[in-house]
């Protein structure tokens, strides 16, 4: 009887190397995730993936050497034996998408590999807190005589949490050098990732220190719907519909000052609940003159991006004259794909796009609608401004904490972004790898805001930089601005 190895071997043969379309690759393949995938098909879909970044994505060497990214594609290329697990195959992948650090860039399972997690695979079953880079309990999904709310998790199966960040941290979503030290996805999808790029036992040995007392626990691993049955409700879930609003503003009347929340840029997002962000900026900014304040907080916190059109419009509440918001934007290629058979999201470039080749052979978008930005002729602000961020704010957000730190007085407060000062990537394609079907998105445009120094390519630093070492229901940075606000009067 042939061999399963042997077949796909005989299979690739037939359609041949890297150079045929990817079409012919598609699939005679079916991937089992009860069954280890033979080294020649991994090594087909890390050379697909490296072939099609190289030939859409612009950003490919912005944060790392041709050299650097070719050493790493090496290692993850070489193998050992003569089959991976699945999980391996995305933990290759990752690493190289982490080399290239765009955070616009990532990976998903497929939709059958989902499934098969939810049968057949456990989970972490606690719920944490990352706070100074400690492990906390926040929930337990799991029946105990005792609460551990709270308590500190030292180990994790005999690892100490600070090596297990450390693992997490290489092969979560990466932008530049930015949130170097930052965790707050690894505490988000810890779950998910503990299992993704770590382990999956059937068990959970923990070592913990409760209120100086260095004890062991050990707790059994749990389906994701066994957890979801235990989880508690969402407060996400009780809110109002006015209280899940993107849009959101109050005032600190004896304070003289405004708070500003956006949640998103993205008007997708904002349109589901009712708003509309232009219109709603635009009231808000009058209904700020009218009441004459003093000073104005925006909150941008969580907030991973949108549009940057909708950024640009709010710094135009902050400017005199008009100057650059972006100042160019690059596409390294915008139509005929070799691997359109296997794009799930196309980029969609449009005719109107006035794209032209420059010098080193890329395309520059020169209508670009968001490459200058005017000042607003009514209502423009001219009081204290400070801006909460965090790891979380990324992309078009992170660009406007950029021109707002470099170009108006205002104060940033709160944590390093989730993305980098000197570029943002964007216009995402989707594909599927040929063979494993594994999704993969990347960026296919690179924007240069319009910042003092295009070679800091770290996260925004605040100008105050607000660590949460308390409690997790204070909200220490928003306490922080108002009480200086309050100082100050």
């Amino acid at each position: 009887m042939i061999s399963r190895i042997k077949i796909v071997s005989i299979f690739l043969i037939i359609f041949g190397c890297i150079a045929c379309s990817y079409k012919d690759n598609l699939a005679e393949f079916k991937l089992d995730y009860n069954k280890r995938i033979p080294n020649e098909v991994a090594k087909r879909d890390l050379q697909s993936l490296k072939a099609i970044l190289q030939e859409a994505q612009t950003s490919l060497y912005t944060y790392t050497t041709p050299e650097a990214l070719d050493s790493v594609f090496n290692t993850i290329h070489t193998f050992k034996e003569d089959s991976i697990s699945y999980l391996d195959l995305i933990r290759r992948i990752t690493r190289y998408q982490n080399t290239i650090a765009c955070g616009h860039s990532g990976w998903g399972h497929p939709r059958a590999f989902k499934t098969y997690r939810n049968i057949h695979m456990r989970f972490f079953p606690l719920n944490i807190s990352i706070r100074n880079q400690k492990y906390f309990i926040q929930d337990t999904y799991t029946p105990l005589s005792y609460s551990l709310n709270d308590v500190e998790i030292l180990e994790i199966n005999n690892t100490p949490v600070k090596h297990i960040s450390k693992i997490l941290k290489q092969h979560m979503v990466k932008d530049g050098y930015s949130n170097r030290d930052g965790l707050i996805e690894v505490e988000k999808y810890f779950k998910i990732a503990y299992s993704n790029f770590i382990d999956n036992p059937e068990e959970f040995q923990l070592k913990i220190d409760r209120d100086g007392h260095i004890q062991h626990v050990k707790i059994n691993a749990l389906s994701l719907a066994k957890i979801d049955s235990l989880h508690p409700i969402e407060i996400e879930a009780k809110l109002s519909l006015e209280e899940k609003q993107v849009l959101s503003y109050q005032t600190y009347k004896t304070l003289n000052t405004g708070l500003l929340t956006i949640k998103s840029f993205r008007n997708e997002y904002i349109e589901y609940f009712g708003q509309e962000f232009t219109p709603y900026i635009d009231s808000i900014f009058n209904t700020v003159h009218q009441q004459k304040l003093e000073a104005l907080i925006i909150d941008l916190r969580g907030n991973t991006g949108g549009w940057t059109a909708n950024g640009k419009h709010l710094f135009s509440y902050f400017i005199n004259q008009p100057m650059e918001y972006i100042k160019k934007v690059e596409i390294k290629k915008h139509d005929n794909f070799s691997f359109d058979s296997l794009i799930t999201s196309p980029p969609g470039y449009l005719d109107t796009f006035n794209l032209v080749k420059n010098e080193t052979g890329v395309y520059e978008w020169k209508n670009y609608p968001s490459l200058t930005v005017n000042p607003q002729t009514t209502n423009n602000f001219k009081g204290y401004v400070y801006i909460l961020i965090d790891e979380m704010s990324k992309s078009c957000s992170a660009v406007f904490s950029a021109m707002m730190q470099d170009h108006t007085n205002a104060v940033l407060v709160g944590k390093e972004t989730g993305a980098s000062k000197c570029s943002a990537g964007g216009i995402a394609t989707a594909i599927e790898l040929p063979l494993t079907r594994i999704p993969i998105h990347f960026s296919t445009a690179k924007y240069y805001p319009n910042v003092n120094n295009l070679n800091n390519c770290r996260g925004i630093q605040p100008d105050i930089t607000i660590n949460n070492t308390t409690t997790i229901t204070e909200d220490k940075e928003l306490n922080f601005i108002l009480d200086l606000i309050e100082k100050t009067k």
